[in-house]
């Protein structure tokens, strides 16, 4: 698994917390063994179903995929990846 799906999951542990992966459904609208196979590394994301989570959750993508330095990888634009050539 990449380091996004890494740092979803870490972020799909924490937010559920101490609820049941059944309350943690009803709150985001993903099944059960869904939210358990993201949790768990053994499944990968799909872009509406992120936009979807995250809508529910009414969080922002760095919330989900904090900034550099803070543990989750950011890929560079084309843009400042070609300013840091020498």
């Amino acid at each position: 698994m990449s380091n996004l799906d890494k740092s979803l999951a870490a972020f799909l542990k924490q937010r559920r917390g101490e609820m049941t992966f059944a309350q943690f459904s009803r709150l985001t609208g993903l099944p059960v063994s869904t939210l358990f196979r993201l949790e768990n590394n053994h499944q990968s994301i799909t872009l509406s179903t992120l936009e979807s989570l995250m809508k529910r959750l009414k969080v922002s993508l760095n919330d989900v995929f904090p900034p550099k330095g803070t543990g989750a990888a950011v890929v560079p634009s084309k843009r400042s990846a070609a300013k840091s050539k020498p």
